[in-house]
């Protein structure tokens, strides 16, 4: 139709509240491929991208533009999509025959500079690979540090040095945990139900005893948590439910996430023999280990939270509420 003459259809008697604005460039192109039109947008584009001095008559060749795409729709009479590169810079082209029954009687080819639009593209692909090299090196450090502080609770001769080692090192692997899961995501939030089950059987594999298994029940909502609470939360559930594991012969271990409109409420819940003073306010229970000093410090201090300690009737449970950022 093009070829032919009979489009467009006449003048538009449309009115528009804009002046049309075309963002390629158009060149028209005769049977031999010598230029016949170049629009204004066209003739930008080409001094854009320092082509030659454009004259009607040229082919691109002549232009300083070497144009496979433009070769392919003469020889094979299919429109054709192709990237041209120009002294650093991007051309992005469609080039459509224009055919009769027998024969290619021109070309039309749309251009537009992309440059910009792959510079931006070559600068997120070095983002990317920077951020994983960062990833993967922090996953290094934290691997060596474990295992340093393994290597080192063999050397000591005291029990108690060996544990508080020991300790130090599940720690680290909890934050690693942490972070393997948050570094495989491209967005700043995660499922809180995902870290548990990864911190759960972690601790099963360190910590039960194969003649005494416990069970873990993770009742967690669907929801996504930020950043910002996914590591503290995950240390706190960590701690708790080591220490249930240790100190409270249970053989069931519940941990239940909730959330609410302005908190978060984690709870650990087992079916050991529970705290023997519960009388005394926190942190009175077990207040001798570390374990739930860093659980307070963590919910107190950092998160500006609250933790109850109560009886389970068998057991103990522990609720920790953590308030959400309009509430902190």
């Amino acid at each position: 139709m093009i070829a032919a003459g009979s489009f467009p259809f006449g003048v538009e008697t449309r009115r528009h509240d804009h002046p049309p604005r075309v963002g390629d460039g158009i060149m028209l192109f005769d049977r031999a491929g010598k230029l016949e039109y170049a629009s204004p947008n066209a003739l930008t584009v080409l001094r854009q991208v320092g082509a030659n001095l454009v004259n009607m008559g040229d082919r691109l060749g002549d232009m300083g533009i070497d144009a496979p795409g433009v070769r392919q729709a003469f020889a094979n009479r299919l429109d054709y999509t192709d990237e041209i590169e120009v002294d650093q810079r991007v051309l992005s082209t469609y080039c459509v025959p224009l055919l009769t029954q027998t024969a290619v009687t021109g070309a039309l080819l749309l251009l537009r500079n992309i440059t910009e639009l792959r510079q931006r593209d070559r600068l997120l692909m070095t983002k990317d690979a920077t951020i994983a090299e960062i990833h993967h090196r922090v996953k290094n450090s934290l691997q060596t540090a474990s295992s340093l502080l393994q290597l080192q609770s063999r050397r000591v001769a005291t029990d108690d040095a060996k544990a508080a080692l020991a300790e130090s090192a599940r720690r680290i692997r909890t934050i690693g945990v942490v972070h393997e899961l948050l570094s495989h995501r491209t967005d700043d939030e995660v499922q809180f139900g995902e870290v548990l089950k990864m911190l759960t059987a972690m601790i099963r594999d360190a910590l039960v005893d194969p003649t005494r298994p416990v069970e873990f029940v993770i009742d967690c909502d669907p929801a996504i948590l930020p950043n910002n609470l996914t590591t503290p939360l995950a240390l706190i559930a960590s701690e708790l439910v080591q220490n249930a594991i240790d100190h409270a012969e249970c053989t069931t271990v519940t941990v239940k996430l909730r959330t609410q409109p302005d908190a978060v409420v984690l709870t650990i819940s087992d079916d050991g023999k529970g705290f023997p003073n519960l009388a005394e306010p926190f942190p009175a229970p077990d207040s001798s280990g570390l374990g739930m000093t860093i659980v307070g410090t963590i919910a107190q201090s950092e998160l500006g939270g609250s933790m109850t300690i109560g009886d389970n009737e068998p057991g103990a449970r522990i609720i920790v509420r953590v308030p959400l950022f309009d509430e902190r």
